[in-house]
């Protein structure tokens, strides 16, 4: 709980920074009277980055995760992740070192350019520990289907780049019962718009 204290307060103090040229954060221009609905003349953006997530507890994990996306209106983006995360699990009186591989799509709301509202689906291949009818451990390779929503945090800290954090929240796993996700999750990333 501290460390994500830290972490928002860090982002709050950046806010504060940069906050001079932002002192009064109007709604997004596609929220705001008198625009029309579908903008002709509004060109295209992407946005390209990644995260860096952790968890802590029975699973340790360490996450990278590149992002790519498109803001389908200027307070809607989605776009497609891939996911390298190292684990160390502890389970049956045992430890086990995991390299996992994964992927996702996302869909990210932005309300008065700071606010986040995220939801996601990924897909993580990872090892997992069983034990057998003769009470053996063993290794097996699983995969694993998750949706993740929560709220965040965007900060401008330059033209085209923003830095944010995320805390989700895991509302389906089909490896339930391997819980590869604590909660809540925690990601903390930089984005580029081009």
């Amino acid at each position: 709980m501290k460390r994500l204290l830290c972490v928002f307060g860090f982002l709050f103090c950046l806010s504060l920074v940069y906050a001079q040229s932002d002192d009064d954060i109007p709604l997004p221009k596609s929220l705001q009277t008198g625009r029309a609905a579908n903008n002709i003349d509004r060109k295209v953006k992407f946005m390209v980055g990644g995260s860096f997530g952790f968890q802590i507890g029975t699973y340790t994990a360490i996450e990278v995760a590149p992002k790519f996306g498109i803001y389908a209106t200027d307070f809607l983006a989605f776009g497609i992740t891939g996911t390298y995360m190292f684990m160390h699990t502890r389970a049956y009186g045992l430890s086990l070192n995991s390299h996992t591989f994964g992927g996702g799509a996302f869909v990210e709301g932005y309300v008065w350019k700071r606010l986040i509202l995220h939801a996601s689906y990924e897909y993580l291949n990872f090892d997992a520990l069983f034990i057998d009818n003769a009470n053996q451990v063993y290794v097996d390779r699983v995969g694993n289907h998750g949706i993740l929503v929560g709220p965040g945090y965007r900060q401008k800290v330059g033209e085209r780049v923003n830095i944010f954090a995320l805390i989700l929240f895991p509302v389906y796993q089909s490896q339930h019962e391997l819980k590869p996700y604590s909660i809540p999750v925690y990601k903390v990333g930089v984005t580029v718009d081009i």
